[in-house]
């Protein structure tokens, strides 16, 4: 944890929760070259996003289509925020709130975005989005209905399913202070941005189809 503080009494301030890498209408079927030719490269970056570790962005890809089998995703719209074969991805309207925001070290990278026969582009400017902030801010003591992880292999203590529901998380105060966007290395597949940036993003319409759950935040006792 990076507060030493015994906090045990609920705040009012809040931070949120995305759960988006677990739900399915999230999730799109692209693929690119490395995908097709260098499969573990494309694994270790997609572990690298997940774990909040920068990458260049000349080690992504540049262009991605939707692969064959999932050409009925031709059809769909792309949300604001997406999984694209396993890489986070927003769009220029999400990244254009981002922009305003303390985002640290996390970055931003163009990528082309096309339908399955590899000509005809989505409408629309996309970016991977590359959370490079990772922080423990998550307080299981203090924390209800989630899931533990017990793997001392890892640095993961806990995730929680796609049907969490506010104030089931609590984070500790430094939460409130730093970055906007965070990973938080002891809690799986997930990450959450501060109650300022979460209520801009609703605001600007972009955060219609993005899953974000309430976070108690603890104050010294």
């Amino acid at each position: 944890m990076e507060d030493n503080a015994k906090d045990n009494v609920p705040s009012e301030a809040c931070v949120w929760l995305s759960v988006s890498h677990i739900k399915s209408e999230l999730l799109f079927g692209f693929t690119c070259d490395l995908i097709e030719t260098n499969l573990p490269a494309v694994a270790s970056l997609i572990q690298a996003f997940r774990q909040g570790v920068a990458v260049e962005g000349g080690q992504l890809p540049s262009t991605m289509w939707i692969r064959p089998q999932r050409a009925a995703q031709d059809r769909n719209k792309l949300p604001h925020l997406f999984s694209a074969a396993g890489f986070l991805t927003v769009s220029e309207e999400f990244a254009e709130v981002l922009s305003g925001f303390d985002l640290g070290q996390t970055r931003l990278y163009p990528v082309e975005l096309l339908h399955s026969n590899r000509r005809e582009a989505f409408p629309g400017r996309y970016y991977f989005l590359n959370i490079a902030e990772v922080h423990r801010y998550f307080s299981p003591e203090h924390s209800a209905r989630f899931e533990r992880i017990p793997n001392p292999a890892t640095t993961y203590v806990a995730t929680i399913e796609a049907e969490a529901q506010d104030d089931d998380v609590t984070v500790i105060p430094a939460a409130l202070n730093g970055p906007d966007l965070w990973i938080d290395d002891t809690f799986r597949s997930h990450f959450f941005c501060s109650d300022r940036l979460a209520q801009t993003l609703r605001a600007a319409k972009v955060a219609s189809h993005l899953p974000l759950f309430r976070c108690r935040v603890l104050t010294p006792s």
